[in-house]
């Protein structure tokens, strides 16, 4: 992917982006219950075309 390209994807992707962190923003979790968060995290993965693993969502890594 040239330079060009990677730029031209980020800007398609800029306004869900912007919403994706102001949702998580708004509804902050604390600690290592999570839960709400990695159901969006989770969710937002599979859009992309992503099958996470179950395990990862559960580590407090996010």
């Amino acid at each position: 992917m040239t330079p060009e390209q990677i730029l031209e994807e980020s800007e398609k992707l800029q306004d869900k982006l912007i919403f994706n962190r102001r949702y998580l923003h708004s509804h902050a979790e604390t600690g290592f219950d999570l839960k709400d968060t990695f159901a969006f995290v989770k969710k937002e993965l599979k859009e992309l075309g992503y099958e996470p693993a179950e395990e990862i969502l559960r580590a407090p890594a996010i």
